[in-house]
């Protein structure tokens, strides 16, 4: 499981074989010298614009021009399932209270949205991690706006299904060229997985 977090939310060094920082400038402003995954890390220039633009125009829309652009420069580029197995069992840090926007709850979204699972945000209590609500619907259902708009959903109404989808035909794909038991398990497990969702969700 992943979680999301932020720097002051944490004792980093009780959790320092699990916090990893996916901030622009690695965590550096709360002095983290932990491990650092830069491909989630927003790109500069849109960060400015957004910044720029609070108080200028209304949070709604400044929120969602943040959320478009880092998944058209960020997130469109990388594979969801490939990221979360690098990160699973990692906390994600950065920056913002959990009840302030913050990047890392477009990230969580986009887990949840592709991967069907929950990525709770968490931050040290008295008798150890507390999960704390934030306000990440409406990021996510812009999100999956957003996402829905520019990807070939191949009749699928979630992105959980298309996923779960593209993933059988990948495996297919491999098996036919280099087929082995661990393969063909695997395709006969996302065979029943994609039938049954494929019944509830295809158009």
């Amino acid at each position: 499981m992943i979680l999301t977090s932020y720097y002051k939310g944490l004792d980093l060094v009780k959790h320092k074989d699990q916090v990893i920082s996916i901030s622009g400038d690695r965590g550096r402003g709360e002095k983290f010298t932990g491990e650092y995954y830069q491909p989630l890390a927003p790109k500069k220039d849109f960060w400015e614009i957004w910044h720029d633009n609070i108080g200028k125009i209304s949070p709604a829309e400044n929120t969602k021009y943040y959320i478009r652009e880092y998944y058209e420069q960020v997130l469109s580029k990388l594979d969801v399932n490939k990221v979360y197995e690098e990160l699973d069992n990692k906390i994600l840090l950065c920056y913002e209270d959990p009840r302030a926007f913050c990047h890392r709850q477009i990230v969580a979204a986009w887990f949840e949205l592709y991967l069907g699972l929950e990525v709770p945000e968490v931050e040290d209590g008295k008798e150890g991690n507390l999960v704390v609500k934030t306000n990440r619907e409406f990021i996510k259902d812009y999100l999956e706006e957003v996402i829905t708009s520019r990807v070939d959903m191949r009749g699928f109404n979630t992105l959980y299904a298309l996923n779960l989808y593209n993933k059988a035909e990948a495996l297919e794909a491999k098996a036919q060229t280099n087929y082995d038991l661990e393969i063909a398990k695997q395709l006969e497990e996302l065979a029943f997985g994609e039938a049954n969702i494929k019944r509830n969700t295809l158009k």
